[in-house]
């Protein structure tokens, strides 16, 4: 690699040596007519994807991937590159990346057997972050996605990989008719590596008019609830007892005892409410999601939890619209709260309460990541959100009993 090269061109390469056993990886501006080589989308100093150069339409469809946080004029730019691409535009990128055959079976092999056909892939990592994983856009060889992988290389993404595997058992005839998720192909071990593979989702850009703004309360209640056990008290919950669980476990941790402490200060304030039971997605954001008319597609279940609470999505959801592309503090979190809180009809739902479990689980997932791999990068986020839960129980509502 050469200096212009950046981390994520780094981490990139090193993915495609790990996917492509004992072959010869080669960073270039130019490259042969060979059959594997991608290209940096949109280049070696900032890349998103690495394209594969062939065939034209898969690389024109890796760059169609859309949810409901991509608008319009986005939408726009990623079509107009993706007819660019199909008409060899590609070639114009100022850098590619070729590997030479080495004989030994690669990704690409494991990927045909499961798709049933022979493939192409993108490749993407993402930025450095605790849960850092290789997902694969899998085409047929006349540029059709077939479906996604993901590749657990490591303690943290095997891990991640796993759950998801096991959440696609529990959602397996249980999800509601107004929702579309990605079915489940195989799982498998692969030269020493977890790989998940499933079908893909239709997905269109941007919101609908009629629901711009607005959270999908509708189709999240629906959600949770097909998971649900019907109502009981905050404390008596399995939720909760996942909670209390994670606090022993984080016991002789730095940050443990303090949130031990606001474990059981939440469980004196809102013990006794009632809440109601039901899965939660776990990351149910704009970007995991796409709207089809009515109905809603949905994926990226490897934070789901069949024991969690009817509203924690909705929570998340803005918690998490109102904090991206902005400094995480804890005003910024207030704010995302605040959303939530109007975005709740008069349901009976305890909002409050609600808000408090949330920040109780939301924690308890940030400090467990920062005890293990790559912990450091998610040490920060799981100081605030403890801070928010321990200002948020320090507020008129929750010292009154949050209502």
């Amino acid at each position: 690699m050469t200096t212009q090269h950046s981390e994520g061109a780094a981490a990139l390469v090193e993915t495609l040596e790990t996917l492509f056993p004992g072959c010869s990886v080669d960073v270039g501006s130019h490259t042969t007519a060979s059959a594997m080589t991608w290209t940096f989308l949109p280049d070696a100093a900032s890349p998103r994807l690495l394209l594969p150069s062939r065939p034209r339409r898969a690389t024109a469809q890796a760059v169609r991937r859309f949810s409901a946080a991509v608008e319009k004029r986005e939408a726009l730019l990623r079509w107009g590159a993706g007819v660019g691409l199909t008409l060899g535009a590609g070639r114009f990128l100022p850098h590619s990346v070729e590997v030479t055959d080495s004989g030994r079976e690669s990704i690409l092999d494991h990927l045909a057997g499961v798709y049933g056909r022979q493939v192409a892939i993108s490749i993407g990592v993402g930025t450095p972050r605790t849960n850092r994983k290789p997902v694969l856009g899998v085409f047929g060889q006349d540029g059709a996605l077939l479906g996604f992988a993901k590749v657990g290389v490591d303690e943290g993404s095997r891990h991640d990989v796993t759950q998801e595997a096991r959440s696609f058992d529990h959602l397996e005839g249980r999800v509601p008719a107004c929702i579309i998720t990605p079915q489940l192909l195989d799982m498998a071990s692969w030269e020493g590596l977890t790989v998940l593979s499933m079908t893909a989702l239709r997905t269109k850009p941007g919101v609908p008019r009629k629901r711009d703004g607005q959270p999908p309360q509708g189709h999240m209640q629906q959600f949770s609830k097909a998971f649900g056990n019907g109502p009981t008290t905050l404390q008596a919950s399995p939720f909760w007892a996942s909670v209390r669980s994670g606090a022993s476990r984080l016991a002789g941790t730095p940050l443990g005892p303090h949130f031990s402490s606001a474990v059981a200060a939440v469980e004196h304030c809102v013990g006794d409410v009632v809440v109601e039971t039901g899965g939660w997605h776990g990351d149910w954001t704009p970007w995991n999601m796409s709207w089809n008319g009515d109905r809603l597609a949905l994926w990226d279940f490897e934070r789901f939890d069949v024991d969690g609470l009817v509203g924690l999505d909705a929570v998340h959801y803005a918690v998490s619209t109102v904090s991206r592309g902005r400094t995480p503090t804890f005003d910024v979190v207030l704010a995302g709260i605040d959303l939530a809180r109007r975005s709740f009809v008069n349901d009976g739902t305890d909002v409050d309460a609600l808000v408090t479990a949330y920040l109780a689980a939301i924690s308890l997932r940030y400090l467990e990541r920062s005890t293990g791999l790559r912990g450091e990068l998610i040490a920060p986020r799981a100081e605030l959100m403890l801070g928010a839960l321990q200002r948020w129980l320090d507020m008129p509502q929750a010292a009154a009993g949050l209502g």
